[in-house]
């Protein structure tokens, strides 16, 4: 089992589990909580820690645990627990057998708040679907006014280089509604956040509230927090009237204004609070406003009874339970059992338990070792009943006739399920739910039918990180799957020393180039190409004098051999087509009866020799002498 405190030191509650003969692996909050690292556990244990000390996932991951891999949790109170330690609206609540809201609040004096809220550029960023950083704080801020009784009072300001009033001081009598929706309207308009003049802005107008506690939430980007100005001052003298500020810093501790952050809240007598994840903000401001609003934690000597209930844990001989110092107030679920109430007014529960999904959960609300435990601490029943606790919860082990696994091939994951052959006949289907890296939704992906004794189906692997899983049959038994890791996207794979060269030689080698690794070479290969080209003697000189060769034995050809290649029927047809020609009407018959008439004039007339002409022998009679033949003999000439 894994048993997580803020320490990371063993305490009574380890050194007992392990006598009694567990196998107790103890981390402090720093631990990486995720799904895929409490698999390998088979029940888990939160002493007494405040879930934001954790990473920002790990409420959905404990969440996951439960329901899909079928783990236990056991939660322990004290006050880093519970409402005090941002159980309330975190993804975590709903597992819990208990509620941390009361129908009807402690009587207690009015408090006026005034929650100072950052609506610089980086909020526009959008962070899940269609909605942005400032939807989340909006949304958050509306959460925390639910919290607050119709007496007290709320003031909400956005903030950016000025602050703008959004809600003026107000009591949240009848008029919660209207406060939310104002709130949720807020919108980004860019530019920083001038820290000073929203605190100053928070000062003043909580200086006109006449309630006895008087309380600040400053929200801001831990890397884009401008013009602190004379905040020292400002927060001294506030701390000084009795006024407190908490500070919630989207951002890591390890940001550039995180250290402002932190000196603004604890010049404020406040606390700081970091959350990376823009989602987890309505369970921050909530946690905070609780602490203020809200009487989580009772301080005060308590006795207890156990219920009949207490026999879903084993044979155990308890008939009286100790008294404590103690505890968280919260109040049963409906399905839940209650083991051990308070006999005080509240009746509240001390350990509930339930079964969630495939897992089971129980919450103990006082402390399991620490300065509220009393009687607790010496009771003789401690050691059975904290080891039956945990063994009730423990996951039940992997069916021996399954065997689960996958098996990566690029973006695509192949989960197969094998069966010993008395498993497979009475087996009529399975399903697989694979749970991603960010602990969303777990995807269902129903196996066919391979062969007769496995099963198999695919699934793509949509974002980098650990995917794992559990089978399910429908007859009920299940196997857990093994991780199976996307490290980064497949186009930036690292590859082998050397691959990458040998890649590129290959490519030259078959496309019949060459390789060239350095610019030297590639320059020194230039200069051996340049002398190439001038040394060698190119082929447009011999082409140019091969067309003009073609060109006149083309002009050649066509006189000497025109009248043998010419028929006499096809140069007769010329002729009537010519003298066709001249009788079109018009412009253009009248230019082509010029061009007949030209044709046909006395050689002194045209433009030949100006020689006279040799007389021609005489011919014998025959036919008409055509357009052709005059044109040869005029060639001849």
């Amino acid at each position: 089992m894994l048993v997580i405190n803020s320490s990371g030191k063993p305490d009574n509650l380890t050194r007992t589990l392990r006598a009694s003969g567990m196998a107790v692996r103890l981390q402090g909050t720093d631990a990486a909580v995720s799904s895929a690292a409490l698999k390998p556990f088979r029940s888990v244990v939160l002493e007494n820690v405040a879930l934001s000390s954790l990473n920002d996932r790990a409420d959905a991951a404990l969440r996951r645990y439960v329901t899909e891999l079928g783990g236990g949790l056991l939660v322990t109170g004290g006050e880093n627990s519970y409402a005090a330690g941002g159980y309330y609206q975190s993804r975590l609540e709903p597992v819990l057998p208990v509620s941390m809201v009361r129908k009807e609040a402690f009587r207690r004096p009015k408090i006026a708040m005034c929650i100072v809220l950052d609506r610089s550029g980086s909020m526009t960023m959008p962070v899940r679907g269609s909605l942005t950083k400032m939807d989340l704080a909006n949304r958050a801020a509306a959460e925390a006014v639910a919290i607050m009784d119709d007496k007290d009072e709320i003031a909400v300001f956005a903030v950016d280089e000025n602050a703008h009033r959004v809600v003026g001081l107000t009591s949240l009598a009848a008029k919660r509604a209207g406060i939310r929706k104002k709130i949720l309207t807020i919108e980004s308009m860019g530019g920083g956040i001038y820290v000073f003049n929203g605190l100053a802005a928070a000062v003043a107008e909580l200086a006109k509230s006449d309630a006895p506690t008087r309380h600040i939430v400053l929200f801001s980007d831990a890397n884009d927090s401008e013009e602190p100005g004379g905040y020292q001052k400002l927060v001294d003298t506030w701390a000084k009237a009795g006024g407190t500020v908490t500070v919630i810093g989207l951002g890591t501790p390890a940001d550039v204004d995180a250290g402002l952050l932190k000196d603004i809240a604890r010049r404020g007598k406040g606390r700081i609070l970091f959350t990376a994840d823009p989602n987890a903000l309505p369970r921050v401001f909530c946690q905070d406003a609780l602490r203020v609003a809200r009487k989580t934690f009772i301080n005060e000597k308590t006795e207890a009874r156990v219920t009949a209930a207490v026999a879903q844990l084993g044979r155990l001989d308890i008939r009286r339970f100790p008294s404590f110092l103690g505890y968280n107030i919260c109040y049963p679920r409906k399905d839940a059992a209650q083991i051990v109430i308070t006999t005080d007014e509240n009746k509240a529960p001390v350990l509930a338990v339930w079964q969630r999904g495939l897992g089971r959960v129980a919450a103990f609300t006082c402390e399991a070792d620490g300065p509220h435990t009393g009687q607790l601490a010496t009771w003789n029943n401690y050691q059975p009943f904290f080891s039956s606790l945990v063994k009730w919860l423990e996951r039940d082990r992997d069916d021996p006739g399954l065997f689960g696994s996958i098996v990566r091939r690029g973006r695509t994951a192949s989960v197969s399920l094998e069966m010993d052959e008395p498993t497979a006949r009475t087996c009529t289907g399975a399903t697989a739910f694979i749970i991603p890296p960010d602990e969303s939704e777990p995807v269902e992906l129903p196996l066919q039918w391979t062969s007769p004794q496995a099963m198999r189906a695919d699934f793509r692997l949509k974002q980098k990180g650990v995917y794992h899983g559990v089978i399910m049959t429908r007859e009920g038994k299940r196997v857990s799957l093994p991780p199976v890791v996307l490290p980064y996207s497949p186009e930036f794979e690292p590859r082998p020393a050397g691959a990458g060269p040998q890649v590129l030689k290959r490519l030259a080698e078959e496309t019949g180039g060459q390789r060239v690794m350095h610019v030297e070479d590639l320059l020194a290969k230039r200069e051996v190409v340049e002398v190439e080209r001038h040394t060698r003697r190119g082929l447009a000189p011999f082409l140019a004098g091969l067309a003009l060769v073609l060109l006149l034995s083309d002009i050649v050809t066509r006189r000497a051999l025109w009248a043998s290649l010419v028929p006499a029927r096809v140069r007769a047809a010329s002729a009537a087509v010519v003298a066709g020609l001249a009788e079109v009407p018009g412009r253009l018959g009248r230019r082509l009866a010029r061009m007949r008439r030209r044709k046909d004039a006395p050689p002194e007339l045209t433009d030949g020799p100006s020689e006279p002409p040799e007389p021609e022998p005489d011919k014998p009679e025959g036919p008409k002498e055509s357009v052709f033949d005059r044109a040869k003999r005029r060639a001849r000439r």
